[in-house]
């Protein structure tokens, strides 16, 4: 059985379940309605809305096959990365409410045109667009781990041969998601070269483990040149263009009642929520 895209980049493989079965371009659609979704959330009217999605994709995730717990160290990551981004929009933001937690003057200086003042607004309007803000990030990561982890690359090829898109198309769409595997493969290979030659990330700073990882990419990028050429020479040697007919189908996905089903649900859910952004 081939690998997900998830497994090939984070080592994450999710099991088997009843969304799997679904035809690869309906889980593409689920994919991509929750990402057209999160457009409409725009402010605090829209918290239940953000609420719902926010649920819906760790729901998707679960039963996508996606272990949470595997992905423990990496929502660790998106949760610093959103608690950095709540203190920068506590900072730099003033938003008022109606109920006001904490008000308080950090800097104050007149100017020609007035005073002006730097200070920390912290109400209820202020959390309510950081939770806005941060739950688009974390639905967004989550819709993306719900999708990679459900496909592989095989399956986007026999999805989209499926619904007749051109085999010119269907090859760099199979390329594209078997380079995200080859690139996770460079950077593991480089990062381990780097470890043998005395490179501590372990113990490095965060400071350090940056300047680290962006020298690493001038071998990744070195590598990415090289397997480029390569995959190059390989299609040309077989003969494979843009416009080649497409060679004997071996397999055939078809779409089933349940595709169908999921499929206009997701349309008529997002064209709901467009309706009532809109009148």
């Amino acid at each position: 059985m081939p690998s997900s895209v998830l497994q090939n980049l984070m080592g994450i493989s999710a099991r088997r379940t009843a969304l799997h079965k679904l035809h690869v371009v309906t889980r593409f659609v689920i994919a991509f309605s929750i990402g057209l979704a999160i457009v409409f959330i725009t402010g605090p009217s829209d918290i239940y809305l953000a609420i719902s999605l926010l649920l819906l994709s760790i729901i998707l995730t679960l039963l996508g096959g996606v272990p949470v717990r595997s992905l423990s160290k990496f929502l660790v990551v998106i949760v610093t990365v959103t608690v950095f981004i709540g203190f920068s929009f506590i900072f730099l933001t003033q938003i008022p409410g109606k109920t006001t937690y904490l008000e308080y003057v950090l800097m104050s200086i007149e100017t020609a045109r007035g005073p002006f003042t730097w200070k920390i607004l912290i109400s209820d309007g202020t959390l309510t667009y950081l939770f806005i803000y941060c739950s688009r990030i974390i639905i967004m990561v989550f819709s993306a781990i719900f999708l990679l982890g459900t496909i592989d690359d095989r399956e986007v090829i026999w999805g989209m041969r499926s619904v007749g898109l051109p085999y010119g198309a269907t090859v760099v769409a199979a390329l594209f998601f078997k380079g995200i595997s080859l690139f996770a493969d460079d950077f593991f290979t480089v990062r381990d070269a780097m470890a043998v030659r005395g490179v501590d990330f372990a113990k490095a700073s965060l400071l350090k483990k940056l300047h680290l990882y962006f020298y690493s990419l001038i071998p990744i990028f070195s590598l990415m040149l090289r397997r480029s050429y390569d995959i190059s020479l390989a299609l040309e040697s077989r003969g494979l263009s843009p416009t080649s007919k497409p060679p004997m189908i071996f397999h055939q996905m078809r779409f089933k009642t349940a595709d169908y089903l999921v499929t206009i649900l997701c349309v008529v859910a997002v064209f709901a929520i467009y309706l009532e952004k809109t009148f």
